[in-house]
């Protein structure tokens, strides 16, 4: 079984830029992200990640239009409604995030969203 910790150092590690949702949110884990086009607040405009599942892992990234509205961030976290908003550099051009799933395709655990410039 591949180990998360060494999967997540291997993820991180070719990422230029770490879009910070913290790890917690009042003691709720990190568990995803969804990415929107437009003014923050605005899901209208959401952006679909492409997905890659094996091994219990999965990995969504997602490339980003240029020179369009802005981009911004939900983050989203275990067990709990609450969520964190934020927005991406006009230059950021992919971002990622790695996943343990279990069984059923639920977020067990996320490592960092990454984002390149």
């Amino acid at each position: 079984m591949i180990d998360f910790a060494l999967l997540l150092l291997a993820h991180t590690a070719i990422s230029h830029v770490d879009l910070r949702c913290p790890a917690a949110l009042g003691g709720h884990p990190f568990i995803g992200a969804r990415m929107y086009e437009g003014p923050m607040g605005d899901k209208h405009s959401a952006l679909s990640p492409e997905r890659e599942r094996r091994s219990g892992f999965e990995r969504q990234s997602w490339l980003l239009p240029s020179g369009g509205e802005r981009v911004w961030v939900e983050c989203h976290y275990d067990r709990t409604p609450q969520t964190l908003s934020l927005t991406l550099r006009k230059e950021t051009l992919e971002c990622s995030l790695m996943a343990e799933v279990d069984a059923q395709g639920r977020v067990v655990q996320a490592a960092p969203l990454a984002c390149d410039e």
